[in-house]
């Protein structure tokens, strides 16, 4: 499929579109729990980086005299220890998304459904069951791609950063597309189609709700909400 630059710039405007959205109709109820479920998350990953680095330069400077050389290298230790705690813990994010955020938006998903629709689509336990078995599945399937994307990365220089931002933005913005398409295509097949059918309108989100999880604390906890109410209003203007 040729790339489609009014597809994914549509996608991209979507996660705008749905952050202005949740301001508007003041929203922010439905994001108590996912927001505090994102914060935690990206901060207790951010530690563990963090903890890691500064542990690491603690033992190899502990053999250095104690004095000005050791104090700039401890300093800038924990200076690069918080640097790579966030970028580490932003691009690992899109795992705790799919898995565990993206479940909790659906009192959003709701909500939206009935103001556009009048009412609110529902499907039966089983369906959720199974839906979020396959949430799972394919995070860890996706993990995998981004553990061997990450391998590549690391041979490209500069542009191996590039390549993990826009892979984990594509990711990012399928997990809140799945979601969106499990009312309408519960038969996986079908879903999967309509899916590869829009890969450039997911990327695009992806990309923009990314971008907005380097603000610290509203990205946060914004940017899964904002991805999936965008979508869900596009795809309901364009589908009813």
């Amino acid at each position: 499929m040729a790339f489609s630059g009014k597809d994914f710039f549509t996608g991209f405007a979507s996660t705008i579109w749905g952050l202005k959205y949740i301001h508007q109709e003041r929203l922010f109820l439905f994001l108590i729990i996912p927001g505090a479920i994102s914060v935690v998350a990206v901060l207790a990953m951010g530690s563990f980086v963090y903890m890691g680095i500064t542990g690491i330069i603690l033992e190899l400077t502990g053999s250095i005299q104690p004095g000005f050389w050791q104090n700039v290298l401890l300093y800038a230790g924990q200076f690069l220890g918080i640097i790579a705690g966030f970028f580490i813990s932003v691009f690992l994010y899109r795992l705790v998304v799919m898995v565990v955020v993206i479940p909790f938006l659906g009192p959003l998903l709701g909500k939206i459904e009935k103001k556009l629709l009048g009412y609110e689509k529902a499907i039966g336990w089983k369906e959720e069951w199974k839906n979020l078995g396959f949430a799972v599945w394919m995070s860890f399937f996706f993990l995998v791609i981004e553990i061997f994307v990450l391998v590549i990365s690391l041979f490209l220089g500069p542009l191996g950063p590039i390549l993990l931002f826009f892979v984990e933005s594509y990711l990012m913005g399928r997990g809140a597309f799945d979601y969106l398409m499990e009312k309408d295509y519960p038969v996986l097949s079908e879903r999967k189609k309509i899916i590869s059918e829009n890969r450039f309108l997911i990327w695009g989100a992806g990309v923009s709700s990314f971008l907005l999880m380097f603000i610290p604390v509203y990205g946060w906890i914004m940017a899964p909400a904002a991805s999936l109410a965008g979508l869900t209003l596009n795809y309901y203007e364009k589908n009813h």
